[in-house]
């Protein structure tokens, strides 16, 4: 497995300010209003993804907490219905990108984006969506402070494409589905 990019984002949802922790620094990620309706196909065409990204992050795998091997950059927006996530992965060598498919929470070495919500504050319950570049999907609920399981399967899109640089996710995640609530200055 080549790398595996973590999202962790620990306030949602103080648009249009995001927080996330990082090994005890405070980061923030800015949260972009849609004005036009996104192309959901995983090319990033949008002007929407064309404002200034996060690129400041660490690694999950294969050594947790240190800087990010390959630049990425991650954008976050949303409408009155859903929040969208965008990242461009870049890979050295993108011949290598593992775009293997499997089957929904199906765990398999491949490049992978994960985004992390906690929706209720609290720092000890949430949501995971992870995404390889394949598009197969993963999801969960993290609870209890430490523990997860893949049982829980929310209603959510992704898609992918992979190019010459690396690859690239877009991720739409109603809030409904998730009680999510939007929390405005």
């Amino acid at each position: 497995m080549r790398f595996l990019i973590s999202l962790v984002i620990s306030t949602l949802l103080i648009l249009p300010t995001l927080s996330a922790k990082s090994k005890g620094s405070s980061k923030s990620v800015n949260a972009f209003k849609l004005s036009n309706t996104i192309n959901f196909d995983g090319l990033l065409t949008e002007a929407i993804w064309n404002k200034p990204s996060s690129n400041s992050f660490t690694q999950r795998d294969p050594e947790e907490g240190e800087p990010a091997t390959e630049q990425t950059e991650v954008w976050v927006a949303y409408d009155e219905e859903s929040i969208y996530i965008a990242a461009r992965l870049y890979d050295s060598q993108p011949d290598k990108i593992d775009a293997s498919l499997a089957r929904r929470d199906s765990w398999h070495d491949s490049d992978w984006f994960t985004f992390y919500i906690d929706p209720y504050l609290d720092r000890k319950t949430g949501y995971y969506f992870s995404v390889n570049a394949g598009g197969s999907i993963r999801d969960g609920v993290y609870y209890n402070d430490s523990w997860s399981t893949d049982s829980w399967d929310g209603i959510w899109h992704a898609q992918t494409a992979v190019d010459d640089d690396g690859w690239s996710v877009e991720i739409k995640i109603p809030f409904l589905n998730y009680g999510l609530i939007i929390q405005r200055k």
